[in-house]
Parts: structure tokens; C-alpha cells; sequence
């Protein structure tokens, strides 16, 4: 679904890692001279091999690595350049899910509390509205309500991700990035989390950037694609256009790699 507006904006990034004189180090480019952006409401793929920047570049949009030079624009925040003030405006307008859905969630706390967390953060509401919050993005991720005082170890994979996808939405953002959030995942497990991302980017209009290994994941969810090799977009444009016409060899390679279900 494209919006006609924009609402990420990345141009010419460039992450330099080490080059330090203490130690001297060689100095690493995992991200050069890199731009892409992404309609509000669109689906945009970051796809590479191991390597490739795809994740550096997840990490720049997030604000958990400072580009040495360029500049983003994502939701209407710089992340690299955010005041105090602004933070917690950027977490509830930028939301994130990562590949190992049992370490980021807190051992500790039940699975229904990780999720409460950032609407108790936000001060949303009484304590019965977030707990009923909570209890209908539980289902809304397809996750029975007698999983809430559950720890993360007593869930599957699969279930983890669903509390991460569902603590993710629940200060409502306006762009989530996921990066890998199949790849830990059996694959009938991995058709199902795809397809629950693609209806909640269809039902709420919601922005996402899905960083992926596979161009054909990507193609199954994505508006666009931005294909990276060796932290340079090799190829870039509309999904559809780039899985049935790649250009470059990099993209036909990833095309052909092993084989993965086409999902439903």
C-alpha cells in the first residue's frame, strides 16, 4: 500500500567502523554513500548476503548507530541528532523486532507484563486500560489470552516473536523495522509471522522496513526493495520489477539461492 508521502528519507549514509590511531585498526566501511526512501503506509525491503550493511542500515534508521555522514529523516525525527526531549516521542513513533525473540524479552517478567511495558512507560491510560490494551494485541497477533502470565521460555519461537510483533504495537507506531524476524523460525512458522505482518501493514496503514537475506521473502510483503553488497545498493526499485527482471548479479544470486516456499 503506498500513501504518496514520505515518511523515511536516508541520503548518502556512510558507517565507517575502527580506523582508530591507539590501536590501529583498519578502518571498515559497512555502509557507503547509501539513500533510499519509503512511502508512508509501504512495505520496504533491505535485502542482502551476511555482511552486506542490511542491518547497519536497520541500526541508523533505529538511532542505535550514528552515521559518520549523510542524514535520515524518519517520521518526522533526525535519530542521530534527537534531544532528550524528543526520545520518547521517536520510541512511540519508531518501534523495532528483531531475529532472536528470546533475548530481547525479559526473563523475568511474564509475557503479558513485556508487552504492558511501554504503554506503563507512556502512562497510557488506567491499569485496567492497558491490561485490556494488552489482551486485545494479543489477539490481534493471534495469541491466545491464557499465554499473559507466561514467561518467555514456556512459548515457543513462534509465540515470541508474536509478543515481540505485539509489544512493537502497542504505543502504536508510525514505522516498525524488523530485521530478520523470520530467520530463527521453522519455515510453516516463518509463512505464518510473514503473513500476520503483512495484514497488520495492510489494516493499519503502518510503515514497515523488513530486513531480509531472501529477495523472495521480501517480494512476497514489499512495495520496494533496496538490494545492498558490501554496504552499496546494488539495485533498487519496486519489488515486483526487481524479482521478475533483477540486474544486477548480486540480486539474481540471491534469487537462486536455496529455494524457500512461496508463502500464502
Amino acid at each position: 500500500m503506498l500513501a504518496g508521502r514520505r515518511v523515511i528519507e536516508a541520503q548518502n549514509i556512510t558507517v565507517h567502523y575502527g580506523g582508530g590511531s591507539i590501536r590501529r585498526t583498519a578502518k571498515v566501511t559497512a555502509l557507503e554513500d547509501v539513500s533510499l526512501s519509503v512511502e508512508a503506509g509501504a512495505c520496504h525491503g533491505l535485502v542482502g548476503e551476511s555482511g552486506s550493511g542490511k542491518s547497519t542500515l536497520g541500526r541508523v534508521l533505529l538511532g542505535l548507530t550514528a552515521p559518520n555522514r549523510g542524514r535520515v529523516a524518519i517520521a518526522g525525527f533526525d535519530p542521530a541528532r534527537l534531544a532528550r526531549r524528543q526520545r520518547p516521542a521517536f520510541c512511540r513513533s519508531v518501534q523495532c523486532v528483531f531475529q532472536d525473540s528470546g533475548t530481547v524479552l525479559n526473563p523475568r517478567l511474564s509475557v503479558g507484563r513485556s508487552v504492558r511495558e511501554g504503554l506503563d512507560i507512556q502512562r497510557c491510560g488506567t491499569r485496567a486500560d492497558r491490561d485490556a490494551a494488552v489482551a486485545a494485541l494479543f489477539e490481534r497477533v493471534g495469541l491466545s489470552q491464557t499465554l499473559l502470565e507466561r514467561f518467555p521460555h514456556q512459548l515457543s519461537g513462534g509465540q515470541r516473536q508474536r509478543v515481540n510483533i505485539a509489544r512493537a504495537l502497542s504505543v502504536s507506531p508510525k514505522v516498525l523495522v524488523a530485521d530478520e524476524p523470520l530467520s530463527a523460525l521453522d519455515v510453516s512458522v516463518q509463512a505464518q509471522i510473514l503473513d500476520l505482518l503483512h495484514g497488520i501493514q495492510r489494516e493499519s496503514g503502518l510503515t514497515i522496513v523488513l530486513i531480509t537475506h531472501d529477495l523472495k521473502v521480501a517480494q512476497e510483503i514489499c512495495d520496494t526493495v533496496t538490494v545492498l553488497e558490501a554496504g552499496r545498493t546494488v539495485e533498487h526499485g519496486r519489488a515486483d520489477d526487481v524479482f521478475a527482471n533483477p540486474k544486477h548479479s548480486t540480486t539474481r544470486r540471491l534469487i537462486n539461492s536455496l529455494p524457500t516456499p512461496k508463502f500464502a
